[in-house]
């Protein structure tokens, strides 16, 4: 479903995102600079739905969500995981982000990781399991992964590669386009018959400015980069 890594440089970050879909789903709209509740954000578009899975705000926020698992206790949910996160970019801090989703009730939401980077913050990192939220900082760089193919096994997978990966002096971008052994289901840029890696995303935060690239199609076959900047507000 989705590979996310981060580093913290000075004064910013960088985070990274692969997000795999079915090719069933129609392709997303790459990045826009929206406006929502007084917030401006770039973010690209799930043509589905209409929502999306990685936004960086003027306030120098990125909120990158993860599917989860199937729910627990059957819940059914009503609302696309995809609003969310414009619901979370229009806000100025992660304090705020911790608070809204501390307090708003996520029943109508799927499960699901959200994962909040912000200059010279610990991430926070949010899961929801269709009845219960867990919520932790992790500083320094870090991964996470989820997969509807095997979810333990292809996160234990992912982790692995990743060590090893940062071990040998990789970078991240690297790791986001490799296969481990070989391209399938388990391999961080994911290939499967019926689902891939279907974009690549770099999320770029620096003193004044945010960068967004996006790239359609599986991080191994290199495809130009869609960029878009947006300053900063003091």
């Amino acid at each position: 479903m989705c590979t996310v890594s981060w580093q913290y440089r000075a004064g910013g970050y960088q985070l990274f995102c692969n997000h795999d879909e079915s090719l069933s789903r129609k392709a997303a709209l790459p990045p826009e600079l929206e406006a929502f509740a007084g917030a401006r954000f770039l973010a690209p578009r799930d043509t589905g739905r209409a929502g999306t899975w990685i936004a960086v705000n003027e306030f120098g926020i990125t909120v990158c969500l993860l599917k989860g698992g199937p729910a627990h206790g059957g819940v059914r949910a009503t609302q696309s995981r995809g609003w969310l996160v414009a619901d979370l970019a229009r806000l100025r801090s992660t304090a705020e982000m911790a608070a809204y989703l501390e307090y708003s009730p996520l029943y109508d939401y799927s499960s699901f990781t959200v994962a909040i980077l912000a200059p010279r913050e610990a991430v926070l990192l949010l899961e929801w399991n269709g009845v219960t939220k867990h919520s932790e900082r992790r500083a320094g760089r870090g991964m996470i992964s989820s997969s509807s193919y095997h979810p333990d096994a292809t996160r234990q997978y992912r982790e692995c590669l990743f060590a090893e990966h940062l071990q040998a002096g990789g970078s991240l971008a690297e790791f986001h386009a490799s296969h481990g052994e070989s391209p399938s289901p388990y391999s961080p840029c994911m290939h499967r018959e019926d689902a891939r890696t279907v974009s690549f995303s770099k999320v770029e935060v620096t003193e004044g400015e945010a960068t967004l690239d996006y790239s359609p199609g599986s991080p191994c076959q290199g495809l130009p980069f869609a960029r878009m900047s947006l300053a900063l507000l003091d």
